[in-house]
């Protein structure tokens, strides 16, 4: 069984955006790379504002899966848990691959995932590690604790370290023994929900009961709001990778990268001349080595470099080649102050319409019908 967990970012950093391929988003390209042989049918989990995008983008590439949509963001942990305890009604000894959905990846991923699979029955909670390039702090790291006999390929984990500072990074790249955390992972749902029983039992609880009283849409499960939201929100690698014995290591052998961040974009972008990514309607000049995308109006760059420009019709994002890790630090910030650009996007699409926010105060939004 193929679990696809698909973590939409926040509507100010980007949105299921479209690879080199002008044809599929990163969200699509997530899941048809699991359309093959040993693998079942997808279960994407996704923020309910996100339904209408991740139903048409599914229908676009012909794919049925089963949709379970979050009321409230909870972070990664409780949405495979959810994800888990689905599928654990379904077939309790289902193998759930965790999968997200803003990587780049070229190579043959899936040999390594089904070799994998009988070590995933028999228990362990199976990451995926890939060779650094080099030191970057905007990602987790795991380190070779030395091979597992039982299972040919697999390999203890000795550390986990998530995001160290440049210092620390450059040491464990240079220490020849630690991978990048690329963010999948394999294991038997009913493995994760008792490894989560043991270490946070209280979330379990709310999100068996969100589960449970989900209700059915056209688009998919809502999952129950006032249980949902009591799970703790965190990282499933923070709740149970970090604690769990039963956690091991698989090195892919693939080209991969992370989008997740603006810098990561502009890395696996082409450039010009000038050594920049021009997205849109860019006018750069005395401008290099810069990322500069625009969603819709004119954006002019004068006299820049290594710099990230990004206009969309929520918001425009404006830093330094590199700091825009730093992004969530806004989007904390954002949420702290209940702005709307958090939770929505000024368009949206629908089955019926299309609608595009003109104004928005405290005490009304006008908006247009198309």
């Amino acid at each position: 069984m193929s679990q696809i967990k698909c973590p939409m970012p926040t509507p100010i950093a980007t949105r299921l955006a479209a690879l080199a391929s002008p044809t599929l988003t990163f969200f699509q390209a997530a899941v048809q790379r699991q359309r093959g042989p040993g693998f079942g049918q997808p279960v994407i989990v996704s923020a309910l504002s996100h339904s209408a995008t991740v139903v048409g983008q599914l229908a676009q590439i012909q794919c049925e899966a089963q949709v379970l949509h979050e009321p409230v963001g909870r972070n990664t942990g409780p949405a495979v848990l959810a994800a888990a305890l689905h599928l654990a009604t379904q077939d309790p000894e289902a193998l759930m691959l965790v999968v997200p959905a803003d990587h780049v990846i070229n190579g043959d991923l899936n040999s390594t995932i089904r070799a994998m699979a009988p070590a995933a029955a028999a228990g362990r909670i199976i990451t995926f590690g890939i060779t650094p390039r080099y030191a970057e702090s905007g990602f987790g790291y795991i380190t070779d604790g030395g091979a597992i006999a039982a299972f040919p390929g697999l390999r203890e984990v000795a550390q986990c370290v998530e995001k160290p500072p440049v210092p620390q990074a450059k040491a464990l790249v240079e220490g020849g023994n630690a991978y990048w955390a690329s963010g999948i992972s394999l294991f038997a749902a009913g493995t994760i929900v008792e490894e989560y029983r043991r270490y946070d039992p209280e979330t379990v609880a709310a999100v068996e009961q969100a589960v449970i009283g989900s209700v059915d849409a056209a688009f998919g499960k809502v999952l129950e709001a006032e249980c949902f939201s009591r799970a703790t929100s965190a990282p499933t690698e923070a709740m149970v990778f970090e604690k769990s014995p039963h956690i091991a290591l698989a090195p892919l052998s693939v080209e991969w990268s992370d989008v997740g961040s603006w810098t990561a974009m502009y890395g696996i972008s082409p450039t010009n001349a000038q050594g920049n990514v021009l997205q849109g309607d860019v006018i750069a000049v005395d401008t290099k080595n810069s990322l500069v995308r625009s969603e819709g109006r004119l954006v002019t760059v004068v006299g820049m470099s290594d710099v990230i420009v990004v206009d969309t019709p929520d918001a425009v994002l404006v830093t330094r080649m590199g700091a825009d890790q730093s992004v969530k630090t806004v989007a904390e910030a954002l949420k702290a102050d209940n702005r709307p650009e958090v939770e929505a996007h000024t368009t949206s699409s629908h089955p019926w319409s299309n609608f595009e926010q003109l104004i928005h105060k405290s005490c009304f939004n006008l908006s247009s019908l198309t």
